[in-house]
Order: C-alpha cells, then sequence, then structure tokens
C-alpha cells in the first residue's frame, strides 16, 4: 500500500507549463543538403550534438542507415528541434529563478529526448543519470514529471505542443 492510499491522499497532476514550436521544415532540409548525412559526418555531428541526446542520435542514425528517402530523416531532425524547443519553454513558464536553471543545451542533450511509444505516439524520456547536476532545478521541475506531447506537419511546416505536468498529493 502506497502512502497516498494509506493516508487517504489525493494524486492529481498539477500542469507546471507549455510550450509549443513551429518549424519551417526546408530550414532543415537545407541543413542536410549542406551537411549530408552521408560521407564525412563530422560537421553534421557537431551541429545535432549540440540539441539532441544520445538516444536521439542513435535513433537518427538508424534513420540514416535504414531510409532511402531523406523526408523522414529531415522531418525526425526538425521534429527533435521543435520539441527541445518546445520543453523548453514549458520548463520556463514556471516561476523558478533563471539563475538556477540549467543551460538550454544541458537541457536538451542531457535531460530530455523524443521518442515514440509502441504505436508510433510521440514522447519524451527523461534521463535521470543527469538530474544531480542541477539538483534545485530537477528537484522542482523534473522530479515526479511528466512531459505530454503532439507533433503534427504537412510539407512545410512542422509544429510540437508541449505541456509539462507535475504529480502531486492533496491531502
Amino acid at each position: 500500500m502506497n502512502l497516498a492510499t494509506k493516508f487517504r491522499l489525493k494524486r492529481f497532476a498539477n500542469v507546471k507549463g507549455i510550450g509549443t514550436d513551429l518549424v519551417h521544415v526546408q530550414r532543415f532540409r537545407k541543413l542536410l543538403d549542406k551537411y549530408p548525412t552521408s560521407g564525412n559526418k563530422s560537421t553534421l555531428n557537431k551541429i545535432i550534438a549540440k540539441f539532441m541526446h544520445p538516444y536521439e542520435i542513435d535513433r537518427l542514425e538508424a534513420l540514416i542507415q535504414t531510409e532511402t528517402s531523406q523526408e523522414p530523416i529531415i522531418r525526425y531532425v526538425a521534429g527533435v528541434w521543435a520539441t527541445k524547443e518546445a520543453i523548453f519553454k514549458s520548463l520556463r513558464c514556471n516561476s523558478f529563478p533563471a539563475s538556477e536553471f540549467p543551460p538550454a543545451q544541458f537541457i536538451f542533450t542531457k535531460i530530455c529526448y523524443k521518442t515514440n511509444e509502441v504505436d508510433g505516439r510521440p514522447k519524451i524520456g527523461i534521463d535521470c543519470s543527469q538530474l544531480g547536476v542541477w539538483k534545485q532545478f530537477s528537484e522542482h521541475l523534473i522530479t515526479n514529471s511528466k512531459f505530454l506531447v503532439s507533433l503534427s506537419h504537412d510539407a512545410d511546416y512542422l509544429i510540437s505542443f508541449v505541456c509539462h505536468i507535475k504529480d502531486e498529493i492533496m491531502e
């Protein structure tokens, strides 16, 4: 029996913030045309390492190996970028002091990553291995939190919407 049940406490999800980001897919098409996914990828690797978590980089490498068209790769990179921006905006909705906030690149590359449910729905994962580096930030905004994400795209644009919720207990 958990504490909430034992003491008749009610759990609820509290919306801590929302974020959205709209990207022009052509921007990412140009990036991948300039720095192709085949041949020498050193410059491309440096760019994606600034906003992708290692999990996402592995997923990108798998896409590069299996996809015959650039379009899924372009949409993947654009989707990761838009999702990271939306996550950051959802976290900044909070009144947490800016001086205690880690750099965006740390959040993008060490804490949050875009993945998918078994049925293909997008999902945001949390890498707990780095949470101790920014302890107050982690305790206040990440512990017992989850991020709900929705992505949509057409030929030219991709949008990501993120809702940051935190499980709380009400007596």
